[in-house]
């Protein structure tokens, strides 16, 4: 999965084929996984970490967020996927019982961007501050890294695509078991190269979306 991450990323592999390969490595992962040794210390019930996904409120697009789904899973991650048009009440009362790692939040709309500043927001509000990872064709490296983090007291990752959102994960869950994460200021200490803040995390975004795959591609942020 890791190459045909490249290869959409390049502009070389087309959506489909990418669902395609993602649900082969689950049916793969599947049959496995009973064969597969366990990690020592791993919790059986979170995996490598646990990640919550949803696409806010109005917003019936889905694709993007099962591919993520996908994705996370068949890298040991326990997704906790609520589907489409989830209220923040109903994502709040899900991040209270699951106690995840970290949150999703997905949506194709121009008007699901304005759901997801709001939700962060509520999150301040409730105590929530665990990083929070934006996706969506309407959303640019601008409105997530300025408007979105100015919203929340966490910290506010742009979800290019699923891969992005593995990368992620797999710096963040070795930087919180060596407690050099904060959610107020994100990585720490030797991991804090992998910080995206203000205008620098701005600026290689736009890079990474045009100088990536195809424009018509890139909208689709597999989100």
């Amino acid at each position: 999965m890791k190459v045909v991450g490249e290869l959409f990323g390049s502009g070389q592999m087309q959506l489909p084929f990418v669902l395609q390969s993602a649900e082969t490595m689950k049916s793969a992962v599947a049959f496995l996984e009973p064969f597969m040794e366990k990690v020592e210390g791993q919790d059986e019930s979170s995996g490598k970490g646990k990640f919550l996904i949803a696409t806010v409120k109005g917003d019936v697009h889905d694709i993007g967020k099962n591919l993520v789904d996908i994705i996370l899973t068949n890298n040991g991650y326990k997704v906790i996927n609520l589907g489409i048009k989830q209220t923040v009440d109903a994502i709040v009362d899900a991040y209270n019982e699951h106690k995840p790692d970290c949150i999703a939040m997905s949506g194709l709309l121009v008007k699901s961007t304005a759901f997801m500043k709001e939700n962060l927001q509520v999150f301040n509000e409730r105590g929530i501050s665990v990083p929070v990872i934006l996706g969506g064709a309407a959303l640019t490296p601008k409105f997530v890294y300025e408007d979105c983090q100015n919203a929340y007291q966490g910290q506010v990752i742009y979800g290019k695509d699923a891969f992005a959102d593995l990368t992620f994960m797999d710096r963040y869950m070795p930087a919180k078991a060596e407690t050099q994460w904060k959610d107020e200021e994100g990585f720490t200490g030797e991991y804090a190269k992998f910080n995206q803040k203000g205008r620098k995390a701005i600026e290689q975004a736009e890079r990474e979306l045009n100088g990536g795959a195809p424009e018509n591609l890139n909208r689709l942020n597999l989100m």
